[in-house]
């Protein structure tokens, strides 16, 4: 993609490396580029500073900037993160690029009206550099804002397990969940990426994903179908792991 103007860096953590030395990577390609960046290292932790591990951090990142300055203005958000030049991710979502994301916290139970018009959908599996991530679109059909956190406690999440390819049977619980990063807006979508921690026995898998409100509801009991991967998740007797469109053996 062509560099935008005025064009502003953030360089993304490996994971297998300190936070700092992405940080510092970046603030030193910034300085070589004569570029601004949102990479950044300091003998204190500003509030909500994490990893640059996900592209959420991009908006995540300029949106404490925001608040730092006392800016409030979605025109200020969208000019700038149209600047921005993430290098080294592969999880952003472009709706970010046209909307200021918000994080509002609400009290006590989703109306069942959200439930009956939400969509799941895994959009794609990928496993590299050790690492197995899963792609999930939420979408939102319903008049309703789905709130990315809770003061009650009650926080609408993902959920998922793994099922074997050939019996669909789950081989895991669905005990692993992920937070919203951000609201899912009226009419909109948001696109989360979740860490896999893959089976440890040999197997084609598919990845099964339904959302839950914790110590509330599921979203399968409230009618909403559950998303299945259409990639295999392949593992082999050294628990190597491959993502896999192959019928099953």
């Amino acid at each position: 993609d062509a560099v935008p103007d005025q064009p502003i860096l953030i360089l993304a953590n490996t994971r297998r490396e300190p936070l700092w030395i992405a940080e510092m990577d970046g603030m030193m390609l910034a300085q070589d580029l004569g570029w601004p960046t949102l990479n950044g290292d300091s003998g204190n932790t500003v509030p909500h500073f994490e990893a640059a591990t996900r592209c959420s951090t991009l908006p995540n990142r300029l949106l404490a900037y925001m608040h730092f300055a006392g800016i409030d203005s979605s025109t200020y958000y969208i000019d700038t993160i149209k600047r921005a030049v993430p290098v080294g991710f592969d999880d952003c979502d472009p709706g970010w690029w046209t909307r200021k994301p918000s994080v509002t916290s609400l009290p006590g139970s989703l109306s069942q009206d959200i439930y009956s018009s939400l969509s799941l959908k895994v959009v794609a599996l990928r496993s590299a550099a050790g690492r197995t991530t899963a792609q999930v679109e939420v979408t939102n059909n319903s008049s309703r804002r789905i709130p990315a956190r809770s003061s009650s406690g009650n926080p609408f999440q993902l959920a998922w397990h793994f099922a074997g390819a050939g019996d669909r049977k789950p081989w895991s619980a669905s005990d692993t969940r992920m937070d919203l990063e951000f609201d899912v807006a009226p009419h909109g979508e948001a696109l989360l990426t979740i860490d896999l921690a893959p089976p440890n026995q040999p197997g084609h898998y598919f990845l099964e994903v339904t959302a839950v409100q914790q110590g509330i509801a599921s979203s399968y009991d409230r009618g909403t179908p559950i998303a299945r991967s259409a990639q295999q998740i392949v593992v082999d007797v050294q628990n190597h792991v491959v993502i896999s469109t192959a019928p099953i053996p």
